[in-house]
Order: structure tokens, then sequence, then C-alpha cells
């Protein structure tokens, strides 16, 4: 890519997935020393996701719940299929495997997480399906807190998945969420 050409220092940023992608990007051979200042990584699954190994066991363990979700146009069954590269093992494995970022680069991570009752109301709306009422670890609705820290923990802040992109209210929280940036 260009970046890579120019003479100018990058800082890589994902959220989500998209810290998976930053990482692997980083890790990509011949980036020359000094290019990449940081990798900053928010509500990423650094250690892979829970929800992402409960929602593969959805459509065979709750099948009402799976029929309901199709209805609203959320067909788990297909979704399924692209979640295994999210799981613990495989994000596990593939971070160890490609995990070449040059000992310069500042490592840090954003961890957000929610108390559920203070989730904006989709999320909440989501986890009253049977399927999701036995989901409890400490998240953000998407991403296990746990799971996000990669390198230094530069904030942790109370907001949920949705809200980190700016929707559904708490713009104070998403504005703390832009300013720690």
């Amino acid at each position: 890519p260009t970046w890579k050409d120019s003479g100018t220092p990058v800082h890589l940023f994902g959220h989500s997935a998209g810290g998976l992608v930053s990482r692997l990007i980083a890790s990509q051979p011949g980036i020359p020393k000094g290019k990449i200042k940081s990798v900053i990584t928010v509500a990423t699954p650094n250690s892979g996701s829970q929800f992402a190994a409960h929602c593969i066991r959805i459509p065979n363990e709750y099948p009402r719940s799976t029929r309901f979700l199709k209805t609203l146009g959320h067909d788990l069954a297909k979704v399924a299929l692209s979640l295994p590269e999210f799981t613990p093992e495989v994000v596990r494995k593939t971070m160890q495997e490609h995990e070449n970022i040059q000992p310069d680069v500042l490592r840090a991570s954003i961890v957000c997480w929610a108390p559920r009752n203070e989730w904006c109301w989709p999320l909440r709306l989501i986890y009253k399906v049977p399927c999701f009422n036995d989901f409890t670890p400490h998240t953000d609705g998407i991403v296990d807190r746990d799971s996000q820290p990669f390198g230094k923990v530069i904030a942790e802040i109370k907001i949920d998945h949705i809200r980190q992109i700016g929707l559904f209210g708490a713009p104070e929280k998403f504005a703390k969420l832009c300013d720690t940036l």
C-alpha cells in the first residue's frame, strides 16, 4: 500500500475486528523501522470472542430462538459460518502466528464494557431473546471485557459496542472515547 512507501509515520487504530486487522497489518514483513508509531485497539476481541463462540452454537442449541431471529431478518445459521475466525482458539492461534510487530511500536488498547442495564435499547432487546439470556460475561454487548486488553490499557470506558460508533445516544460517553484517542 501507498502508506508503506511514504516517509510519514502512521498510527494504526482499529475498532472491534478492525483492531485485529490493524495488528495483522502492523505485523507484515518489510515495513520500514519507525514507519508505524502505534497500534491502538478499541473494544477488540484480542483474545477472541465468547460471543462468537456462543452464536455458533445457537442454531443447534436454540432452534426456536434461531427461527425467531430469522423472522426478524437475522439468519444466525448463515452468520455463524463467518464467526469461527473470531473464537478464542482461532484468534489466539492467528495472533501468535502473525504477531511480528516491531518492538518500538506502541501497543495499546481501550477497553470498553458496560452493565446490561446501561446498554442501548437495541442491545438490551437482542438480549431478551432466550438464546442470549444465559450469556453473561462482562461485555460491551458483543466483545468480552477480558479479551480486549492489548499492550498497555490506556483507558477503560463504560460504553456498549453500538454506542462506541456514535449510535443510540450517550454522546458524552462517545465523546470520552473519541477524546481518549
